[in-house]
């Protein structure tokens, strides 16, 4: 089936109950399936629906690694051309669904994410990463993305603790970023504010691993996901990278500690705004931020983020000033690029080092 057939992203919502979801890939005629699935496939309730599900076809595609690089993006278009299927779906995180997008890109065909994680928000977006000779390559596609994602609550059910926190804050931390990006729109900044005002008010239900906060949680990662498909992400992402690298530390852990000297910063220099729409646009969004948080002053919402971050028990890792400046030097410049303040190596190199100091 061609991408064409499905016009815009549909979301679809499901419980235990799955006959909803087979009489969808009944109506679309979706009979022969090409998974693209992580080693944790085989833990989730999406593996007995496939199983157990009156699928003609379903071949299975797990050859690649967290990181996923080029040659397994070229694996799987290569199986995926042996045999002839009516879509393909991706059961994961970001890296099942990264693989499955670039293969979107090359064969057309349907794409449906059902994302196990609340946080990635790569289900939503047009971008994905893939690695060439070691080296990060973001690949930016509108034909990539999903065109069906599929919201499936039980799959957080076990998910392991720190994964829950720390793709709890990846989401969070994208609502914010895109919100304040100097590429936010209206309808991306009223997606971020929604994602935020979910992710706070579902955010200890979903701690607590209930089936009504972790399905709110995968809504809100969604918004979010959506959010920076228009807007994209800035500084706190931007820095991420090389701690997550460098520390070993999960995506998100790094992202929210990034973003907790950023969003200060961001919020003492809204003078130095280097956003076309000037500095009280950047306080506008600010307190809109704050609202969503629950209160009305931007140093109060530091306040609260930092309180959200600690209350989580997530160690911070050391690291040492040869390090900094090995962190300095790696920064994504084309994310850098979209935060509404000015901001310098020099900069740079104080916020990673005050985030030693939080």
């Amino acid at each position: 089936m061609s991408y064409d057939k499905v016009k815009t992203q549909n979301v679809i919502e499901i419980d235990s109950n799955t006959k909803s979801l087979m009489n969808f890939f009944d109506s679309n005629e979706i009979h022969r399936v090409f998974l693209v699935c992580g080693n944790s496939f085989d833990r989730l309730p999406v593996r007995d629906f496939f199983t157990n599900a009156n699928f003609t076809k379903v071949a299975r595609f797990a050859d690649f690694s967290p990181n996923p690089t080029c040659e397994s993006v070229s694996k799987a278009i290569n199986v995926y051309r042996k045999d002839h299927y009516d879509a393909i779906v991706a059961v994961g995180g970001g890296s099942a669904i990264d693989v499955a997008k670039c293969l979107k890109i090359s064969t057309k065909a349907l794409l449906i994410a059902v994302p196990t994680t609340a946080g990635s928000g790569a289900e939503a977006t047009h971008f994905s990463v893939v690695y060439r000779d070691g080296i990060k390559t973001s690949v930016s596609d509108e034909q990539s993305k999903p065109d069906v994602v599929i919201l499936w609550p039980e799959v957080l059910d076990t998910l392991p603790e720190y994964q829950r926190k720390s793709t709890m804050l990846d989401a969070l931390c994208h609502a914010i970023e895109s919100a304040w990006s100097v590429n936010s729109t209206d309808e991306s900044v009223k997606l971020s504010l929604c994602a935020i005002e979910k992710i706070i008010g579902s955010k200890d239900a979903y701690l607590h691993n209930t089936s009504e906060g972790n399905r709110e949680m995968l809504i809100a990662a969604n918004i979010s996901g959506k959010a920076i498909d228009i807007a994209r992400t800035t500084a706190a992402h931007a820095m991420s990278y090389g701690m997550t690298t460098k520390l070993g530390i999960a995506h998100g852990h790094a992202v929210a500690l990034c973003l907790s000297v950023v969003l200060p910063f961001v919020a003492e220099n809204t003078s130095k705004c280097i956003d076309n729409r000037g500095p009280e646009h950047l306080e506008n969004i600010l307190r809109s931020i704050a609202q969503a948080f629950g209160c009305n002053d931007k140093s109060i919402l530091c306040c609260k983020f930092n309180s959200l971050l600690k209350g989580l028990n997530l160690e911070c890792p050391k690291f040492d000033d040869e390090t900094i400046d090995l962190l300095v030097e790696g920064v994504n410049i084309e994310r850098l690029n979209n935060i509404p303040v000015e901001i310098t190596k020099e900069d740079l190199s104080k916020l990673y080092r005050k985030i030693q100091e939080e």
